[in-house]
């Protein structure tokens, strides 16, 4: 009976989410620059923005991150476009407010990698070559360090990190080439091409970015040695 109960207030607190599925709430508080609580109809739900990663608080444009989104979204209606829940029964998903993705005004700002699961997003890849270019944000820093090296450097267990959404830890070591997924990023000088993971997916050079292994290639690039099998 105990066990009962338990899954009923289980149900009661984070509902069953769909693959994908249309929500709608108020913004009622912000935890960083990527992560949200949101009061629909019948519960209030933590909410992972998906598809990117923002500054850690503590690491540089952190605090940024989060001021910036709280700024933009904090106390309006939001949607959310959700997809199922991460290991800390957080909701991914992408959160529109008047008509503007927060993930890709985070990304176009110059305060957040983009970081996507599936198919790379062409929006948010464009939008990241925009600011990457006008060196805002993170990318004004000579080095700018990602959240998932930052979390991996400052857990005191030594455990590697994890990835937006995930409970597999962030992959240094190499895949198949026609197993990665993008956006990747392209080193001008050496004309390597490095994917999210890579140990040198944000190096000094990094200045083009690619939506698909195909079009890094047609570019005249080849995969990075360190984290890509070709």
């Amino acid at each position: 009976m105990r066990g009962v109960v338990g899954i009923v207030v289980l149900l009661c607190v984070h509902p069953p989410l769909d693959a994908q599925q249309l929500l709608a709430g108020h913004v009622v508080a912000l935890h960083d620059g990527d992560t949200v609580s949101i009061r629909t109809s019948k519960t209030t739900l933590r909410v992972r923005l998906a598809d990117i990663d923002c500054p850690e608080i503590g690491q540089p444009h952190g605090s940024q991150a989060k001021d910036f989104t709280s700024k933009l979204i904090f106390g309006h209606d939001a949607s959310i476009e959700a997809r199922g829940l991460d290991q800390y029964n957080r909701v991914i998903g992408r959160v529109t407010v008047d008509g503007r993705d927060v993930s890709e005004m985070l990304v176009r700002a110059g305060l957040a990698w983009v970081y996507s699961r599936g198919p790379a997003d062409r929006a948010l890849s464009e939008a990241e070559r925009d600011a990457r270019s006008r060196r805002t944000g993170i990318w004004a820093d000579p080095s700018p360090v990602p959240p998932w090296t930052w979390r991996r450097d400052h857990d005191p267990n030594g455990a590697k990190p994890t990835t937006p959404g995930s409970s597999h830890p962030a992959s240094e070591e190499r895949v198949d080439v026609r197993d990665a997924r993008g956006p990747f990023h392209g080193n001008t000088q050496s004309h390597m091409f490095h994917r999210p993971g890579c140990p040198h997916y944000n190096c000094k050079h990094c200045d083009e970015a690619f939506l698909s292994v195909e079009s890094a290639m047609d570019a005249g690039y080849r995969p990075a040695g360190d984290c890509l099998r070709d």
